[in-house]
């Protein structure tokens, strides 16, 4: 091609790079043509680099997901929620919090309080998922599709977390058979009846088998939250949060805080 000698490719809305090329003498047609295919694929390359990059960059290390609906017991939910956003804010990993239910419409507890949630349960990829009891979990166990989604995300690599009876939706989704487990002490026979292949304990705040973790009932679920940060962050966060929430943890003292009757 006559007369050109320089071929600059300035991407600059992706703002990533300028190719240039200077030649000392001018360029065939071809030649040209081969410049701009090679800096163009070159600076497209660089765009999706760049993009790809952006879009994981910001994401969290581990994504939870508290669980609410019709019924749920107010402390169940958000004792657990309120340790675990202060993780988000005082942990040395990036956690992304949020409130659900099963549609992403607000709740109405158990007690009367109304929540506004995040999101619905499902609607991303999950790390962890904590499931209150209350007299809704009784109802929320019988529904076979929506155990259905949490017996999913636990496929999908999720550690499931129960508080009181929310025992009783894991156990629907199948998720206790054959391990240790516990639940608030009105509900141990109910629970131990419903799954006998469970091995459910009489003395424990909380109960860690691994890919499921249960407590105890209702303050209890504070405690196990307070395990899951020691368990996925360190244990001198999870005392950083309890210095912040002014709560008396035991991480090694597991015992009940009621004796029952």
């Amino acid at each position: 091609m006559r007369g050109v000698k320089e071929v600059n490719i300035d991407l600059v809305e992706g703002g990533v790079s300028t190719v240039s090329v200077v030649a000392d003498r001018e360029l065939t047609d071809g030649e040209v043509e081969g410049v701009l295919h090679a800096g163009g694929a070159f600076a497209l390359a660089r765009v999706d680099a760049m993009s790809f990059l952006g879009s994981t960059t910001n994401a969290p290390d581990l994504a939870v997901d508290v669980l609410f609906f019709d019924g749920a017991e107010e402390l169940d939910a958000i004792g657990p929620w309120e340790v675990l956003r202060f993780w988000a804010e005082l942990g040395d990993r990036r956690v992304d919090v949020r409130a659900v239910s099963l549609d992403g419409k607000s709740v109405r507890c158990a007690k009367g309080l109304t929540v506004d949630v995040d999101g619905s349960l499902g609607d991303r990829p999950i790390d962890l998922l904590i499931v209150p009891g209350g007299r809704g979990a009784d109802i929320l166990a019988g529904d076979l599709e929506q155990v259905g989604r949490i017996s999913r995300l636990a496929e999908q690599g999720a550690t499931m977390a129960s508080v009181c009876t929310g025992a009783q939706v894991l156990g629907a989704a199948g998720l206790l058979d054959g391990i240790n487990a516990t639940t608030h002490w009105m509900a141990r026979g109910q629970l131990q009846k419903s799954h006998p292949s469970a091995r459910i304990s009489s003395g424990e705040r909380w109960v860690d088998s691994g890919d499921v973790v249960t407590s105890a009932g209702v303050s209890a679920g504070i405690d196990m939250a307070l395990h899951l940060v020691d368990r996925f962050d360190s244990r001198a966060v999870a005392h950083r949060i309890c210095s912040v929430m002014e709560y008396p943890w035991h991480p090694e003292a597991r015992g009940e805080a009621v004796i029952s009757t």
